[in-house]
């Protein structure tokens, strides 16, 4: 019989916020697994893949994404261009973002001593459920080009 300390029930916790956000994310984000690219992406693959900058369209300005872009060489290696694999990443960053989401909105929570006493899970559930559904979240999830809003969310969070 094993007991759980502080620690891994914290870790055990976290990790079943985690896989309930990246699922709860896959089944409200499905349809873009098979968009296709869309506008630009295939243009933006190829670059990043190819390791050139992109020029911004509104004029001689260029663009450095780094991290962006080692995501989308990771993608190309890992599904070609397959679009949907794309797609894939980014249902499964904007999972890990709402989890964060989760995990701030309940610490937020905890600290504030005049709110009343809720459930653990109920103040950071509700902030992802409200993040997963959010429709102006669209843009980053189901196009491949806003992969680096996924990406910035991640490491600001």
């Amino acid at each position: 019989m094993t007991t759980d300390t502080p620690r891994t029930g914290g870790l055990r916790r976290s990790a079943a916020v985690l896989a309930g956000c990246v699922g709860a994310s896959f089944v409200v984000w499905l349809p873009s697994l098979w968009a296709g690219f869309t506008g630009d992406d295939l243009e933006g693959v190829l670059r990043a893949v190819g390791g050139g900058a992109v020029r911004s369209g509104l004029g001689p300005a260029l663009q450095l994404r780094p991290l962006s872009d080692l995501s989308l060489r990771l993608d190309h290696a890992l599904y070609g261009l397959d679009a949907s694999g794309y797609h894939l990443t980014n249902v499964v960053l904007h999972g890990v973002v709402a989890a964060l989401v989760a995990a701030l909105a309940t610490a937020l929570w905890r600290d504030v001593d005049r709110l009343p006493d809720l459930p653990g899970w109920l103040p950071g559930g509700l902030a992802a459920a409200v993040f997963l559904l959010m429709p102006s979240h669209s843009e980053a999830v189901a196009w491949v080009g806003g992969r680096g809003d996924l990406l910035v969310a991640v490491g600001t969070l």
